[in-house]
């Protein structure tokens, strides 16, 4: 991808010279400049400035300037001011199940985080008004997650974000998102037992899940789905109604289960808006 670089002498580097009639550039390989890849001299129109496109294969180069005054050339000044572009940051979205949101995640998905120091975001609406941003220097931050409460749903929002990287920048990347659900996101369930589940030893086993606090965003816990698996996911051997009553317990009848097979338990909760993952754990008789 073409780079371009721009340079610029700065004040201390202009004090006390009066009459530039024209400046001389090089850029170079090496700091000594002895292998000078461009090169370019008498400008005489921008005397201050100076932009080349950088070659794809060339990292690391040096850059000088010499002035021209009516006394004639001075000493060649090695410039370290400026400023390359970096390469613009390609946004995506991230896509989670039950999650996207008013609180979205956005991953910029083509640059290494050791390639800039630090990034610049800001979402707009479509007015183009400023509705969030984020900055802190000197953080490597490869993604944004736009905290709740900044967005509004069933609107289009555009996110952009700017790398940087001491005396590099890139142009802005640009993502355009549409808010239309609410953020939720049930965390799947955690199992506890009345005996031992690799060692069932009755008829029956009770099977406890924690629902408490595993729920952001505006839903609750109102069922369960169960399903009982032999050996593998596509042999059901019992799959529950979304149960709403015992919805954190289940007491399983264990003649479902022939002895010394190994079989996987699975729990999903269900809210009025969205699903957990399905938890599983691996239940075993030995009667």
């Amino acid at each position: 991808m073409t780079k371009i670089v721009n340079i610029s002498l700065l004040k201390d580097e202009l004090d006390n010279i009066i009459d530039i009639q024209s400046v001389d550039w090089e850029v170079s390989t090496d700091s000594k400049f002895n292998n000078i890849i461009i090169k370019s001299y008498d400008n005489t129109l921008n005397k201050k400035n100076y932009s080349f496109i950088k070659p794809n294969n060339i990292t690391d180069f040096y850059v000088r300037a010499r002035i021209k005054t009516n006394l004639g050339y001075m000493d060649w000044i090695e410039i370290k001011n400026y400023i390359m572009d970096l390469e613009t940051p390609i946004l995506e979205q991230s896509i989670i199940e039950n999650r996207n949101t008013d609180k979205p995640i956005i991953n910029i998905i083509n640059i290494d985080k050791d390639l800039y120091k630090s990034s610049t975001w800001y979402v707009t609406d479509e007015n183009n008004n400023v509705v969030y941003y984020f900055f802190k220097e000197k953080e490597k931050r490869n993604f944004l997650i736009i905290p709740k409460g900044y967005l509004e749903l069933n609107k289009e929002y555009n996110v952009y974000c700017k790398l940087l990287n001491d005396n590099k920048q890139s142009k802005y990347g640009k993502l355009k998102i549409f808010i239309e659900k609410e953020f939720i996101y049930i965390k799947p369930p955690s199992f506890k037992f009345n005996q031992n589940p690799f060692f069932i030893k009755t008829n029956n086993i009770g099977i406890f899940i924690d629902s408490f606090n595993v729920i952001e965003g505006s839903d609750k816990h109102i069922s369960t789905t169960w399903t009982l698996l032999k050996n593998s996911s596509d042999n059901i051997v019992w799959k529950s109604d979304n149960n709403t009553i015992d919805k954190n317990y289940i007491n399983l009848d264990t003649s479902l289960m022939e002895t010394n097979e190994t079989y996987i338990i699975k729990a999903k909760l269900n809210g009025l808006k969205a699903s957990s993952y399905e938890s599983s754990y691996v239940l075993r008789k030995i009667i």
